[in-house]
C-alpha cells in the first residue's frame, strides 16, 4: 500500500506519523540534504560567524552599558529574523518535496525554488499576524493563545499546497482542524518539545566537547593569542553547524509528519463532507 492510500483510508496515529515522516525523510534524503547545503547552510554559517566575531572581539566591560545593551539587542533580533526567514524557506521546500513524494511526482529543484519565491512573502506576513495573535492570546489567559495556534496551525500548508491567501488560509486551516484539535495539539506541542529536549542534550554535549578542545589548544606552547582566537571562532562555527544540523534533522521529520497529518485531516474532512 502506498503512503497516499494509507492517508486516505484511515486516521493515522501520531507515532505512526512520526515513523512515516522519518521514512519520507530517508527516501528523499538526497533532495533534502541538497536543499540544506544550498539554501540553509550558507545563511547559518554567516549568522554563526557574525555572532562569534561579536562575542570574541567586543569587550562588553569597556564599551559601556548603553552600547552593550544595543549590541546585545542586535545580537538577538537579527538572528531571530534570519532564523524565521530560513525556517520559512525550509518549511516551504520540505512541504513541496513531501507533497510530490506522496503524490508520486518527480521532485524538481526548480519547482521547489519557484514555490519558495511565490509563497514566501505571503507566509511571512501571515506568519507575523499568527505569532502576534498567539502572543496576545497567551498574554490574556494562555488558553486562548493555544486554541488560536492549534486552529490556525495549517495556514502555511494552505498557502503552499492549496494556494490559499490571507484570511482564506486561516479559514482553511480551521476547517480541517475542527473536530481534531486533540490530535493536532499533541503533535504540535508534545512531539515538538521532545525533539527540542533531544536537541538541547546533544547540542550541550557537542558544545562541551568543543569547549574542552578549544581550552586544550590554547595551552599549546606554539599557539599565539590571535591563533587561539581564530581556532575558537572555527570551533564555535563547527559546533554551531553540527548542532543546527541535528536540530534541522529533528525538525524536518516533524515538519514532514505535520504535513502528512495535514493530508490525513484533509482527506477525512472531505469524506465527512
Amino acid at each position: 500500500m502506498t503512503i497516499l492510500y494509507e492517508l486516505k483510508i484511515r486516521k493515522i496515529g501520531l507515532i505512526e506519523l512520526i515513523l512515516m515522516g522519518f521514512d519520507v525523510y530517508m527516501k528523499n534524503i538526497k533532495s533534502i540534504l541538497m536543499l540544506f547545503f544550498r539554501i540553509v547552510l550558507p545563511f547559518i554559517i554567516i549568522l554563526i560567524f557574525f555572532i562569534s566575531l561579536i562575542n570574541i572581539f567586543v569587550n562588553f566591560e569597556e564599551i559601556g552599558l548603553t552600547l552593550g545593551l544595543v549590541i546585545i539587542s542586535f545580537q538577538i533580533i537579527v538572528p531571530l529574523i534570519f532564523l524565521i526567514i530560513i525556517y520559512t524557506i525550509y518549511n516551504i521546500a520540505i512541504s513541496v518535496i513531501t507533497d510530490n513524494y506522496v503524490h508520486g511526482i518527480n521532485i524538481s529543484y526548480q519547482n521547489v525554488v519557484k514555490k519558495i519565491f511565490s509563497s514566501l512573502n505571503s507566509i511571512l506576513w501571515l506568519g507575523l499576524k499568527y505569532r502576534v495573535n498567539v502572543l496576545l492570546g497567551n498574554l490574556i489567559l494562555v488558553i486562548p493563545g493555544i486554541i488560536y495556534s492549534i486552529n490556525n496551525l495549517y495556514y502555511g500548508s494552505a498557502i503552499i499546497l492549496r494556494d490559499q491567501r490571507g484570511e482564506a488560509a486561516f479559514a482553511y486551516s480551521r476547517s480541517i482542524v475542527k473536530g481534531n484539535c486533540g490530535r493536532v495539539f499533541v503533535y504540535k506541542y508534545l512531539f515538538t518539545y521532545i525533539s527540542l529536549i533531544f536537541y538541547i542534550l546533544i547540542s550541550g554535549i557537542l558544545q562541551q566537547i568543543f569547549s574542552i578542545l578549544s581550552i586544550f589548544l590554547k595551552t599549546l606552547p606554539f599557539m599565539s593569542i590571535s591563533g587561539a582566537s581564530f581556532v575558537a571562532v572555527i570551533l564555535t562555527l563547527v559546533s554551531g553547524i553540527l548542532s543546527l544540523f541535528l536540530l534541522f534533522f529533528f525538525q524536518t521529520v516533524l515538519i514532514i509528519g505535520n504535513i502528512l497529518l495535514f493530508f490525513n485531516l484533509e482527506f477525512h474532512k472531505n469524506l465527512q463532507s
